[in-house]
């Protein structure tokens, strides 16, 4: 029979205990980094909403515009990479893609439109229609 290792048993439990300790004082360390970033935000929020929501637009529209241009450098160094032109990249591809989303816009409002003034059959029709054609725009020749 096997003697019991008082040493081993206590050296298991202690490391245990400081595995659990850490994560302990690491999910409190996280819960104060929230409550210091989040309650300064709600109290201005709640006092100030015109100022909160000026900024809150601000800074999302700086990370749209940030995420916009970094993908437009990333396109512009593989076609120049590819024997591309700066041209077609930077300024043709975005006033497409721009001409898409609007044509787009444009489809389903008229649908959502036809739908609200009850005429139904229009309406499916221009679904189908307005499916159809977003289809064509953005992924006629994309194979994955």
């Amino acid at each position: 029979m096997k003697q019991l290792q008082i040493h081993a048993i206590l050296q298991g439990y202690l490391r245990f205990f400081d595995s659990f300790l850490r994560v302990a004082l690491f999910t409190l360390s996280v819960a104060a980094a929230a409550a210091l970033i989040s309650f300064p935000l709600w109290y201005w929020a709640t006092n100030n909403r015109v100022s909160f929501n000026v900024f809150v637009s601000f800074v999302l529209v700086l990370i749209t515009v940030l995420f916009i241009l970094r993908n437009i450098h990333a396109k512009i160094q593989t076609d120049l990479s590819n024997g591309g032109t700066i041209l077609k990249t930077a300024v043709l591809m975005p006033l497409i893609n721009i001409g898409r989303f609007l044509l787009s816009l444009v489809l389903i409002s008229a649908v959502v439109y036809l739908f609200a003034s009850a005429r139904f059959l229009l309406a499916s029709t221009g679904a189908v229609f307005s499916l159809l054609i977003i289809g064509i725009f953005y992924f006629n020749g994309r194979s994955r």
